[in-house]
């Protein structure tokens, strides 16, 4: 199990988000009590940076892996490893953004193709294992085209942590002489390896440039930015949606469910991620989603956050159980239903669900 401690996790987060921090000096707020500058703080000094980082690992993963196939040692399979875990925690502080570039498409939108379990909360990792083993005793080509047409349910980040870890190809075998000896025995291993990393890398870059560069017309952040998107729908109570469904994801159907990233150890990691990502998107500074709550006179509610996302962190901490989990979690989900639109002023006007 890898364990990932609070101070682990915390020194992680600071490195993926410290671009968050960089550009113009901090001056006060010229209009306290503007949700809008709220909004503009959130979105450019942690979501669009949150996006740029996992971009960034998906491609120093990428290169790390071609640099494990062409010596395939000890060392550079732990060094593929810690590559694996860093482009998870970042996937995991930007996945809960879920909207413009991330989803994409009605059927198979990019959240998909990079985290399989996110469509309907199946755990793939059996299919990835099929395929491994059909690509290492086939001869057909692993080309452009085998790689373009590879179902979601063989891709994406699952199968770049079955393949850094798993060395089976019909039970798992996490034997690191086993591993490494079946990318020297098979290069096919290292092909699908090289070519999967580069299907992910491929997708951050479509998704940073649909945020930075033009989605529909425009760069999203501009579009998120303008407190409106084009179905109508206002921009803070998109956002608390999505990071509510995701919260709800990871309540049904990894907390009750089946838990991510076994293989890796990484399961409670990716939970301190994705909270860690809330707490950023909630206090961004200099001036927050939760400075604007007690602005507006609202300090219980703000509060109410405040202690649900401690209770959560608390419980991702110490490891707890799926009950205590869930109950904390349901907290947080609450708070984030209830307590902080009516602290923002903003009307959410949905039936909420998982975000399946």
């Amino acid at each position: 199990m890898y364990m990932m401690s609070r101070n682990r996790l915390t020194l992680l987060v600071i490195g993926f988000g410290s671009v968050a921090c960089s550009g113009s000096e901090d001056t006060v707020p010229p209009e306290v009590g503007d949700l809008q500058l709220a909004l503009s703080y959130a979105v450019e000094r942690w979501v669009v940076p949150s996006v740029r980082t996992f971009e960034g690992q998906a491609d120093q993963y990428s290169e790390q892996a071609e640099r494990f196939c062409n010596e395939p040692t000890e060392g550079r399979l732990e060094r593929l490893q810690d590559e694996w875990r860093n482009l998870s925690l970042a996937w995991n502080e930007m996945v809960l953004f879920n909207l413009g570039p991330l989803d994409d498409d009605l059927i198979t939108p990019k959240i998909i193709r990079i985290e399989s379990k996110r469509q309907r909360g199946r755990d793939y990792t059996e299919t990835v294992r099929e395929e491994v083993r059909r690509v290492v005793e086939g001869t057909f080509p692993l080309d452009t085209e085998y790689f373009a047409k590879l179902n979601f349910t063989k891709s994406g980040l699952l199968a770049l942590e079955l393949l850094s870890f798993d060395g089976g190809l019909t039970e798992t075998s996490t034997d690191t002489t086993v591993l490494i000896s079946g990318f020297q025995d098979t290069p096919r291993r290292c092909e699908l390896l090289l070519g999967i990393a580069e299907n992910v890398r491929r997708c951050a870059k479509e998704v940073l440039s649909g945020w930075e560069e033009d989605f529909s017309g425009e760069p999203f952040q501009d579009t998120l930015r303008s407190g409106e998107l084009p179905d109508g729908t206002n921009s803070v109570a998109k956002l608390i949606i999505v990071a509510q469904e995701h919260v709800d994801y990871v309540k049904q159907r990894k907390i009750q469910g089946v838990a991510d990233a076994q293989l890796s150890g990484l399961f409670y990691g990716n939970m301190g991620a994705n909270i860690s990502s809330l707490r950023e998107l909630l206090y961004t500074e200099p001036y927050s989603f939760v400075d604007h709550m007690r602005t507006r006179g609202f300090d219980e509610e703000a509060q109410s956050i405040a202690s649900a996302l401690e209770l959560v962190e608390s419980a991702i901490e110490a490891q707890l159980a799926s009950g205590p989990l869930v109950a904390a979690f349901e907290t947080l989900e609450n708070g984030l239903k209830n307590d902080l639109p009516r602290g923002l002023g903003v009307e959410l006007g949905i039936n909420f669900s998982d975000g399946d």
